[in-house]
């Protein structure tokens, strides 16, 4: 049976993405600041999205 996320597990993620927006901001790339800031947000919300997903499928676990 495959277990929920960690606590420190969704911190390292959420890290991890801090760094990946960081460092597509401050590298030079051919890409427009506003390609940068559309695959910020959506790389975001695909975050978000999978956490908060896993997140409430622990908590339906431990309710019954």
């Amino acid at each position: 049976m495959r277990r929920g996320l960690t606590k420190i597990q969704i911190i390292c993620i959420v890290f991890l993405w801090v760094a990946f927006c960081v460092m597509m901001f401050v590298i030079p790339s051919g890409k427009s600041m506003t390609e940068n800031i559309i695959i910020a947000i959506v790389s975001g919300i695909i975050i978000f999205v999978a956490v908060s997903k896993d997140n409430t499928r622990h908590r339906n676990r431990r309710r019954g």
